[in-house]
């Protein structure tokens, strides 16, 4: 598949949807200690993905296709 017939994405996820990803990102607790806006992220360079938790009012599982090769960078 070519750039030009790639499908980006950037979504929400379900927390129980992060499958190996959450062992790798620290847990809601360690967020929530670092207060709102927190942020941390684990990229998969093969794939070009990045799973990110961002706590806001509560936590924000997202996952990434479009930003994964910047980020994981």
């Amino acid at each position: 598949m070519s750039k030009k017939d790639a499908f980006w994405a950037v979504a929400t996820i379900r927390k129980d949807c992060l499958k190996g990803a959450a062992g790798h990102l620290p847990s809601e607790k360690d967020l929530k200690k670092k207060g709102r806006g927190s942020i941390d992220y684990v990229g998969e360079a093969n794939w070009g993905v990045t799973v990110l938790r961002w706590f806001d009012n509560g936590l924000v599982p997202m996952v990434s296709n479009y930003v994964g090769n910047d980020l994981a960078s």
